[in-house]
């Protein structure tokens, strides 16, 4: 059963999630589910059924089972662990893979799956996503939000409020509160590097 209005793809939701990391709630952004060439006339109407609202759940699962030794390596998983290295600053002494998913949020913003990596999700796609990203903000309520990839950013409405030293922060609201947001490279990017970490130390220590 399908407790949301506008969500197809459910979000993980670690289960420390309200403890977070260094007490924040932490939402983990990004794009969109790709599926393959072969997406069907019908999956629009699953969609609405909620044959898929797991989906997203589903996939970082996989990745915690692999990280447990249960499951095959997959090429897509190396975004997932290149994201919490960026994280930790290649801290490894610090990082626990099952942990990290276990205290954070992920969500992708797109409701509707997409054929291919290399396409992008269209106008339409994003302005429908809206509202479900709406609902999922009033309902998690997370303190800070880590947004994937410079497409994914320009694409999601926020309300013009930027911090002056900032530029690449800006806030999004849902009634009366503001969320913040920064934006990484997306870590399946060719042209990702780690260089964002003091980025994100910033924006957790600022948002108590």
């Amino acid at each position: 059963m399908n407790e949301f209005k506008n969500v197809n793809f459910a979000p993980w939701i670690g289960k420390n999630y309200e403890k977070g990391i260094d007490e924040r709630k932490i939402l983990i952004l990004g794009e969109s589910h790709h599926w393959g060439e072969d997406i069907y006339d019908g999956v629009n109407e699953e969609l609405r059924n909620g044959k898929y609202l797991k989906f997203t759940q589903q996939v970082v699962e996989s990745y915690v089972d692999y990280q447990k030794g249960n499951k095959k390596h997959q090429s897509w998983m190396n975004t997932f662990t290149k994201f919490i290295k960026e994280f930790y600053n290649w801290e490894d002494s610090k990082i626990n893979l099952v942990d990290f998913w276990d205290s954070v949020m992920f969500y992708n913003y797109v409701q509707y799956p997409i054929s291919n990596p290399r396409i992008s999700p269209t106008q339409e796609q994003f302005n429908q996503s809206e509202k479900a990203f709406h609902e999922i903000l009033d309902k998690y309520q997370p303190d800070v939000i880590i947004v994937w990839g410079m497409r994914l950013w320009g694409n999601i409405p926020d309300i013009g409020k930027y911090d002056e030293k900032e530029i690449d922060k800006k806030y999004y609201k849902v009634g009366e509160k503001e969320y913040p947001a920064i934006v990484l490279r997306h870590p399946s990017a060719p042209n990702f590097c780690y260089s964002a970490y003091k980025k994100i130390r910033l924006l957790l220590e600022k948002n108590r």
